[in-house]
């Protein structure tokens, strides 16, 4: 059973606000990891710019599968195509 148009829109405008979470994310991210690169000297910020930047390989993923649900969404409501 297709969901409502009126439940395909509200449902885009959560995932659509997940989705500026997600990017104000990944300037966060980016802006540590420029700063952990400029100042590279001891185990624990190399360990550090590690995790940053596999946090960020995920959070970009996110953002990827949030875009192509909304895309998706947004066909269903223009189609009619589930």
């Amino acid at each position: 059973m297709p969901m409502p148009d009126e439940q395909i829109k509200e449902r885009v405008k959560y995932y659509t606000e997940w989705l500026r979470l997600f990017w104000v994310a990944i300037v966060g991210l980016a802006g540590g990891i420029s700063g952990l690169v400029l100042a590279l000297d001891s185990p624990i910020r190399a360990f550090l710019l590690a995790l940053a930047i596999s946090l960020g390989i995920g959070v970009a993923v996110i953002v990827f599968l949030l875009h192509r649900a909304i895309v998706q969404l947004i066909g269903q409501i223009q189609g009619g195509k589930p």
